[in-house]
């Protein structure tokens, strides 16, 4: 059966962990929520026909969108943040 591990590297090292071992009908329901989601697209807009490469490109095509939404929130909680600071430096004026 097949184990994803993640991997995470900063400047402070590198920590692997194992994820949870996952049966290969469960493999292939994600594989097929990916192609069902997120499938690669012809100039058109239309999905392409299916192949490993493809399943492959999807599975990109999540993780660029993952990716995405992170720093999107990210950015979102450094705005809050220096929003907070700045109305805590105009109440320490006043």
């Amino acid at each position: 059966m097949p184990k994803l591990t993640w991997t995470i590297e900063t400047t402070a090292g590198t920590v692997a962990k194992d994820g949870p071992t996952i049966s290969d009908a469960n493999v292939a329901r994600f594989v097929d929520w990916l192609y069902e989601f997120h499938p690669p697209l012809d100039a058109a807009g239309n999905p392409l026909n299916r192949t490993v490469a493809r399943e492959a490109q999807a599975f990109r095509n999540w993780a660029d969108e993952q990716w995405l939404q992170t720093k999107k929130t990210v950015l979102q909680w450094e705005r809050q943040a220096a929003a907070e600071a700045a109305a805590e430096a105009v109440e320490d004026v006043a």
